[in-house]
């Protein structure tokens, strides 16, 4: 009898795989046919002595205990019940519901409805998915990917380049079933030639992908929301906002319970649909009885015709809540992988389909008798005697039914991972049993948010059930697509099967299709936008990576080409087994060149490993690690490693794995035995001296002739591969074991990055005046003036521009916002007049401009500016890393309080010991800095509202619909315009705000002199006192719209840095603070003749000939009034960021004179979202003006708190002067702050919740900062210790100048070790750098670097500390290696002159020597100067020969995470945001324009 092998048999043998065999202690029958008598295998050795005889393995298989099976299977489907039909069973929740009303619906109807439901399951759920989509399994792994990948291999296509197999020849990766191209089918041959059609069955199998993942987000929030919208029955008095948010609690719950895995999860859930579907069987069974027990009749197709027959259109449109009665069907399919097709199978035909059927029949039968209830829901079916426990169990099973979906995503997402089609993202295996039950935290987390967001957004659940019956019912379409291609291509059914499966599926589910995308405007969108985003994810992923690839492809280095970078004598061999991870296996990836031109190094043994992800479930572990020799080099190996889409990666032991094949290949493949030996002692020494992981970390440069989709799909990839998970982790590679290299692609036109400040030679001008612009006479003018008042008067020309918009253009709204309810009071104008002028006159003219910006820090205001100079005069900074050097640096200015002023010193002592007092001035500072911040979200807002609402007088066509989106075209157009710089800027606007305040101040005094020239008796503070004692409390009320006359005042303090000091005192004095007070002086006189015009003072009081012109300017100056702020908000970035305080930005000095001039793009465009979106939001400048007063208010009194400080501690003033300021100027401010926080709620929240948001994001930037700091200082390298690690023979020194970057800066970094212990080599001379930003503005370049020489000498090892004011610019006037080396240079000349080993002790010892006439002082001293010469041209020739051979930039890439045991929030708030800020915004290389070809990176863990 000839063996025939049992294919199941070998199926289910390459399913448990190897490890599974360890648990085998059965007796193997072998059928008599063969003569073999029964054998018993005692052992796992004895075990695998058959599993190279597939008889014996056959019919071992075979020869199970059948009743064993059946029970093993039986319990596998009650396993499903709580996995796979959860959302199919739980569909009676809210199909009625949703089906659109029916004009008085008869019997026939509701027959016609039932008949539909009923044969939808029968065609679609038993035949299509129970019968024949499980049959399309790709080695037990379900979905659309399963069926792709099956369609893929089987016609020997894809489109993924990282998916092709590298022994197509092997067991485990079958080849094509039509590699004869005589055996090719027609369609075969269409996929083979033409792109087009191989994108759209990718686009196709995309599609249904993220339809899917739609599916999983809408089937939870749709379960939960019917079930709980049952407490409604009881309780109609419960609202929506109940039930959403008892909804949002139960899908939190679900969804954190998610990450015990499927088997524990189905355990806890599959009693629970048990009892719901016991439950609704016995219900419906009682509902035929009692209302309608024919009911069954209408299983004839007939009514269906007639159903449609008779409603039409109407009929048709009901298809879009019946298609919702199969919901979660494709579950089946998808969650194959958690089971196996018999439990599935035997679940849903023996249990979940009846069960449908009948609650199906039963909710038909009630509804025939109860008409009205037809969208009353699933409660009014239920008998009012287990009313409650039915909501109970129907609660705990809407939640259970989610899970079929969310298990069905963590698959999906797994197979696109492994298949290079998405993101990679953490994939947990939960069972140790099941290799198919995944979990994706990530993926979790994302599907948490957006399900619980669909709860808020939509109002009721048959709008859910739009959106998800468009779901469904495209995954079901596309599904059927995809199974016809498998029927025609793969299993060869007969062209008449094929076509009626196709027409008879095709068109049930078209039609059902067509009638869902009718709702699109009713909920439908959400699915769409939701499979929008993530086909664009997607795509743009896989774009990425195959150019990526690609590019590898086209430059790889040939073997030819490494044997002549190896042969180099410069690159040594170094000791250690090296993992150079690549892309291609074709060849070597041309990441290698930058490596040995940069290391100079090249390990003793080193595998080009390629990751291979092969369109199968599963590879054979025996094929999974594929070696080749490359060439004649020696140790020097390729090895590709193979995993199918199902495969784990983190069960692995790559080393051990990989160096165990490796020796069996050098075995198998080595003629030689002796070089065999050689070979393998070679690789045991290298594994014995260490492992090192090296990966290549590629970035596009995009040129700007390059296509617009080329740029949208790269920049996306950029942004998704930061963001996403490295494969090397999910191996088990410690990142200490990994380093990583820049490399950069240019795959076309390489751009620029970067513009810097460039020198302008500009040529003298003429003193003769022809003047073509505003400007030109502006500088003509302060020409004139000599060369420092030139300077002024053109700063103070700009200022106007920029720093008084929002103050200048305060006269449109005061008084209206004063006297919201009218003016009960003639006399409560002069009340108001004279708060106005006494605010106006004590804030910004004394305090500001006369006060306060005396303390800037050496040109630069704002909150920072006070911080630092606070931080420089006593030790309050949290970060220790003050050097007595600094106080060497010129503009430092470190002066230590008198000892004679007692109040100075005690403050000092008590701030320097306190650690609360040290975080609390930090967090006052990074408050008001959010405040500022906040300030300039708010003021574009109310002021282009403000010029905009002008219109509307003007014109009554316009609606507030209108004006608002023409305030957002304008506030886009206002941040667009910030790249051009403060100067262009200010140029610009400042003649519009000349013009402004010209009108303000001529009109102030034509309605004085006009109206009521009495008004200037408000002078009188008197007047004050009166008012408050009228009014009382609404008087206190009223100051939060007096408090909005010194709006924008802050801003003469925080722009300082953008001009100075003197321009602004100018412009304020000369020019601003005149007309503003004119303007309150004229409309005053002008409402004490027209009181009743107080809603409208500012454009009623303007003469009729000036109205329009007035207009006009008005609507600019309010435009322009945002411009302070936005400066101001570069300017306090800048300083923060410069501080640590701020995570890392891109800054750009905008104007080559003035180096206070910055503009931020990423801030600018978060500014721009953020108006924008308050705009959107608030659509009215009442509620946007409470909240502007609460941030204007706070941020001066912040600054009043500070100012006192320094006139205690650095100024030194009078303490009788400290308490004038005090209870004159702070207790103003503070009377006001107390005002404007009375309408908190009235849209004051809005400052308070930006700030609390900043203020969050900066701490703990600041906190991680900190935290990584003290972690390098506490393991730092001493200089013995690393002494003794450039001692170690075993340390080669190579050719080069090499620079390593860290934030420590007493001492050697940490990350030293972990550099040395990967690479055991040192470049001929190093330079640890460290970059250091002090609390002060700038810092002269010739005082920026200060080195120290590491002993002894000849090792050529060097620290530098770079120290940066936070305003200065990087690279400003050459790159910092260039710089660097020269300062080095006059480090090592000025240095030597004096042997550096010399002691402090041994010199004093010398002198001793010397005064006591032991030896010749004269011939001493010139031996030491000869000595100390000689030394200094040894290594000034050492540093230019490392530098001719190349510089290496050497950077610590630092992972940080929380410890162990940290709460949700410090996980959340490290692990998460952090980590995702760190990786999107400026890397530490950008700030100084590090060349990527000659950088690499050094893994750490913290």
């Amino acid at each position: 009898m000839a063996y025939q092998p049992n294919t199941m048999t070998q199926f289910n043998i390459k399913k448990l795989g190897a490890p599974a065999f360890s648990v085998l202690h059965d007796v193997v029958e072998i059928d008599s046919s063969f003569g073999t008598s029964c054998e018993y295998i005692s052992s796992v050795s004895q075990m695998h002595c058959y599993l190279n005889n597939p008889i014996l393995l056959d019919c071992y298989a075979r020869g199970k205990d059948t009743a064993g099976r059946w029970a093993e299977t039986l319990l596998v489907a009650y396993k499903t019940l709580g996995v796979v039909f959860g959302g199919l069973v739980t569909s009676p929740l809210y199909v009625y519901s949703s089906i659109l009303p029916l004009k008085s619906p008869t019997i026939d109807e509701y027959f016609g409805i039932y008949s539909i439901m009923f044969w939808t399951l029968t065609l679609i759920g038993v035949v299509k998915y129970a019968t024949i989509a499980l049959r399309a399994d790709d080695d037990g792994e379900g979905g659309t990917f399963a069926l792709y990948s099956l369609l893929c291999r089987s016609m020997n296509i894809t489109e993924t380049l990282s998916s092709r197999p590298s022994n197509p020849k092997s067991s485990s990766l079958p080849c094509s079933i039509y590699d004869d191209t005589q055996n090719q089918t027609i369609m075969v041959k269409v996929f083979r030639k033409s792109i087009v059609a191989r994108r759209l069955l990718l686009f196709i199998t995309v599609l249904g992908m993220c339809m899917l993942i739609g599916d999983g987000i809408l089937t939870p929030a749709i379960s939960v929301r019917s079930a709980i919208d049952g407490i409604r029955g009881p309780f109609p008095s419960v609202n929506s906002s109940v039930v959403k948010v008892l909804s949002t609690a139960v899908l939190v719950i679900l969804f954190m319970v998610q990450k015990y895995g499927t088997s524990r999860v189905s355990f806890m859930f599959s009693p629970i649909i048990c009892a719901w579907s016991l439950s609704i069987l016995l219900i419906g069974i009682y509902s035929i009885i009692q209302h309608y027990p024919s009911i069954f009749k209408a299983v004839s197709p007939h009514y269906v015709i007639r159903f449609f027959w008779r409603n039409g259109k109407e009929g048709w449109l009901t298809l879009g809540g019946t298609v919702l009665c199969i919901t979660g069907s494709e579950a089946l399919f998808a969650d194959l992988g958690h089971f196996n097709q018999s439990s599935i199978q035997i679940a849903f035909l023996f249990a979940i389909y009846p069960c449908l059927v009948v609650t199906y029949a039963g909710q038909t039968a009630y509804l025939i008798n109860n008409q009205n209830d037809l969208n009353a829901g699933f409660y009014s079916f239920i008998p009012s005697v287990i009313y409650w426990p039915m909501f109970v169990v129907s609660t705990l099973a809407a939640i259970v039914a989610s899970q079929s979906l969310i298990s069905a995503v963590f698959s999906v997402i797994k197979q696109a991972v492994q298949l290079d089609y998405f993101p990679r993202v953490k994939v947990v295996r939960t069972s140790a049993n099941k290799e198919g039950e995944v979990y994706s935290p990530e993926v979790n987390h994302v599907l948490m948010i957006i399900s619980v967001a669909v709860i808020f957004i939509f109002g009721d659940v048959k709008d859910m059930g739009n959106a998800y019956g468009l779901v469904v019912s495209l995954v079901m379409l596309i599904t059927t697509i995809l199974l016809t291609l498998v029927m025609v291509i793969i299993w060869r059914t007969p062209p008449v099967l094929v076509a009626v499966y196709f027409s008879v599926f095709f068109i049930i589910e078209g039609v059902y299709v067509s009638a869902v995308f009718t709702k699109i405007a009713e909920g439908g969108w959400i699915p769409f936008a939701i499979s929008l985003i993530l086909a664009f994810i997607m795509f743009g992923w896989y774009y990425g990576r195959q150019r990526k690839i690609t590019y590898e492809l086209t430059h790889k280095i040939t073997l030819d080409r490494l044997g002549v970078l190896l042969s180099d004598p410069s690159i040594q061999k170094v000791p250690g087994f090296c993992f150079f991870y690549t892309n291609i296996q074709d060849g070597i990836t041309p990441v290698l060149e930058h490596y040995v031109k940069n290391m100079k190094s090249f390990h003793q043994v080193t595998v080009f490993t390629t990751l291979r992800y092969c369109l199968i479930p599963k590879v054979a572990p025996h094929e999974r690690i594929i070696f080749n020799k490359l060439g004649k080099l020696k140790g020097v190996y390729g090895c590709v490693i193979q995993y199918g889409y199902a495969d784990p990666l983190e069960g692995d032991d790559l080393v051990s794995n990989v160096s165990n094949c490796l020796r069996v290949h050098i075995r198998d493949g080595s003629a030689d035995p002796a070089e065999m030996q050689q070979e393998l002692s070679n690789l045991e020494e290298a594994i014995s001296c260490g492992i090192v992981h090296v990966r290549g970390k590629t970035r596009f440069h995009i040129g700007k002739s390059c296509a617009w989709y080329d740029k949208i799909m790269l920049a996306l990839y950029v942004v998704l591969h930061s963001n996403c998970r490295s494969a090397l982790p999910a191996l088990g590679v410690p990142l200490p074991q990994c380093i990583e290299m820049l490399y950069c692609q240019a795959l076309w036109k390489r751009r620029k990055l970067g513009m810097g400040i460039k020198a302008l030679n500009r040529s003298k001008r003429s003193n003769s005046f022809q003047a073509k612009s505003f400007k030109d006479l502006i500088l003509w003018i302060s020409s004139l003036a000599g060369a420092s008042g030139s300077v002024i008067l053109t700063l103070a020309f700009q200022s106007i521009g920029v720093v008084y918009g929002d103050l200048g253009t305060s006269p449109l709204y005061v008084f209206s916002s004063t006297f919201p309810n009218g003016i009960k009071d003639k006399d409560d104008i002069l009340g108001v007049l004279s708060l106005i002028l006494y605010t106006v006159t004590l804030i910004p003219l004394i305090k500001y401009v006369l006060i306060v910006l005396q303390a800037n820090d050496n040109g630069d205001g704002g909150t920072f500016a006070l911080y630092s100079l606070l931080c420089r005069h006593a030790k309050i900074s949290l970060t220790p890393s003050q050097q007595a050097e600094d106080s060497d640096v010129s503009n430092f200015k470190l002066e230590v309080p008198s000892r004679r002023l007692k109040l100075a010193s005690r403050l000092k002592s008590k701030l320097e010991s306190s650690q609360f007092a040290k975080v609390f001035l930090l967090f006052a500072t990074l408050l008001g800095t959010s405040m500022v911040i906040g300030d300039g979200v708010l003021t574009p807002c109310i002021s282009v509202l403000s010029a905009v609402v002008g219109i509307k007088g003007a014109t009554s066509a316009m609606t507030e619909d209108m004006i608002v989106w023409i305030s957002v075209a304008i506030l886009i157009f206002l941040f667009m315009i910030q790249r051009f710089g403060t100067d262009k800027v200010g140029y610009s606007f400042a003649p519009i705000l000349c013009v402004w305040f010209l009108f303000i101040g001529v009109i102030g005094m034509h309605n004085f002199i006009r109206y009521d020239p009495m008004v200037i008796k408000a002078i009188n503070p008197q007047y004050i006192v009166c008012y408050f004692i009228r009014n009382k409390k609404e008087a206190w009320i009223s100051l939060g719209g007096v408090i909005l006359c010194i709006t924008g005042a802050e801003a003469l303090f925080a722009d300082v840095g953008h001009f100075t000091v003197r321009s602004i005192q100018i412009s304020t004095c000369a020019i601003v603070y005149p007309s503003v007070v004119l303007a309150y002086i004229g409309q005053a006189s002008f409402l004490r003749k027209h009181a009743d015009l107080v809603a409208d003072t500012f454009f009623k009081s303007i003469p009729g000939p000036l109205y329009w012109p007035m207009f006009v300017v008005a609507v600019l100056a309010s435009i322009i009034a945002s411009q302070s702020l936005i400066s101001a908000t570069f300017s306090i970035i800048q300083q923060s960021l410069s501080l640590g305080c701020f995570p890392r930005v891109k800054v750009v000095h905008t104007s080559s004179k003035y180096e206070g001039q910055v503009y931020v793009p990423e801030a600018n465009y978060i500014l721009m979202l953020a108006c924008v979106g308050v705009t959107l939001a608030f659509r009215t400048t009442t509620k946007i003006g409470n909240a502007l007063g609460i941030a204007v208010v706070f941020v001066m009194t912040l600054t009043s708190a500070y100012l006192v400080l320094v006139m205690i501690m650095i100024w030194k003033t009078h303490i009788l002067l400290i308490i004038s300021y005090v209870l004159i100027i702070a207790s103003v401010e503070l009377l006001y702050l107390s005002s404007v926080l009375y309408k908190f709620d009235q849209g004051g929240y809005l400052p308070l919740a930006f700030a609390t948001l900043m203020v969050i994001i900066m701490f703990f930037w600041n906190d991680v900062y900190r935290r990584k700091y003290y972690y390098e200082v506490e393991h730092k390298v001493s200089p013995d210790k690393f002494k003794q690690i450039a001692d170690d023979r075993k340390i080669c020194r190579m050719p080069g100048f090499a620079i390593f970057y860290s934030e420590l800066v007493h001492g050697i970094p940490p990350i030293v070790n972990h550099y040395v212990a990967n690479v055991p080599a040192l470049h001929s001379v190093l330079v640890f750098v460290s970059i250091r930003h002090l609390p002060i503005s700038k810092i002269p370049i010739e005082e920026r670097l200060l080195f120290r020489r590491i002993e002894p000498i000849e090792l050529n090892v060097f620290r530098c500390v770079a120290r940066y004011g936070y305003t200065d610019l990087h690279n400003a006037q050459e790159p910092f290696e260039e710089l660097l080396v020269k300062k080095l240079k006059e480090f090592v000349k000025d240095g030597c002159s004096i042997p550096q080993q010399t002691s402090n002790e041994g010199v004093c010892e010398k002198q001793e020597e010397l005064n006591d006439g032991m030896v010749d002082k004269t011939n001493e001293f010139v031996e030491i100067q000869q000595e100390a010469l000689m030394d200094a041209e040894v290594q000034l020739q050492a540093i230019d020969e490392a530098w001719s051979s190349g510089v290496t930039h050497l950077i610590g890439e630092s992972e940080v995470m929380a410890a162990k045991g940290s709460g949700i929030a410090k996980r959340i708030l490290i692990d998460y945001a952090y980590n995702f800020m760190k990786r999107n915004l400026r890397q530490r290389e950008e700030l100084f324009d590090i060349p990527r070809e000659r950088m690499l990176k050094v893994g750490s863990s913290y």
